[in-house]
């Protein structure tokens, strides 16, 4: 895969060169009970999309909440976070024309769904 032209590679140049392995943001991989976290990716028409899949209690029945800045659940866990992580991820992805969604959840897990336009 090639980076863009001015999109910030791994090793800090800018575009041209070959991506190396890429570090996802550790709080999308992370599943603090131990637990796999599935990733997957494929084209769909003009998009490409990941999903991010767990197998967590689900996120209950206002997912959109999720996606405003500062906002946290507490859940009785001494689990910390701003709530800036998806806010500023769908800002992202929303600026180059894409998307960032809560695809299905449930009490026995949750999958996002990141869509971008294909060039």
């Amino acid at each position: 895969m090639r980076a863009a032209a001015g999109v910030q590679r791994p090793d800090g140049q800018r575009g041209g060169g070959r991506l190396g392995v890429l570090k996802p943001h550790s709080g999308i991989i992370k599943d603090p009970d131990g637990r796999a976290v599935l990733l997957g990716c494929a084209r769909h028409r003009k998009w490409a999309q990941i999903r991010v899949s767990d197998h967590g209690p689900g996120i209950g029945g206002d997912p959109e909440r999720l996606f405003r800045r500062f906002a946290r659940d507490d859940d009785g866990t001494a689990r910390q976070g701003y709530g800036l992580g998806l806010a500023l991820a769908r800002d992202v992805a929303n600026r180059y024309g894409g998307s960032v969604a809560v695809e299905s959840s449930s009490p026995s897990g949750t999958t996002m769904l990141l869509s971008f336009p294909l060039a």
